[in-house]
């Protein structure tokens, strides 16, 4: 297929007081190929550890200001974070056969 097929995230914010924790629901959906699939039988949690967090607020709101020396070491680690955050959130949303048979089919 050569077709180009558009790969609709759709994430909704959980009821408050039923799913603490929990960050939103997620759907997928590929039209273009007529799937729709509600992803996480689990939600999706805070992909955040709370120390992650706050090297995270750390990298945005004061290492810009000096990016220097020790500074650069620590804003490094904080880059490889983020990767690390965006692979887990990869496979939370993508890791469920449901997901794959819209991302694969």
């Amino acid at each position: 297929m050569n077709q180009l097929l558009d790969l609709c995230l759709t994430l909704t914010p959980p009821p408050a007081e039923r799913c603490a924790g929990t960050i939103a629901h997620v759907e997928l959906r590929c039209d273009g190929l007529g799937l729709s699939q509600p992803v996480n039988l689990q939600p999706l949690s805070d992909p955040f550890t709370p120390p992650e967090r706050d090297e995270l607020v750390w990298y945005l709101e004061h290492y810009w200001q000096w990016p220097y020396e020790e500074f650069a070491r620590r804003g490094q680690q904080v880059e490889q974070l983020l990767t690390d955050v965006g692979k887990r959130l990869y496979a939370a949303v993508f890791g469920t056969p449901q997901a794959q048979s819209i991302v694969q089919p």
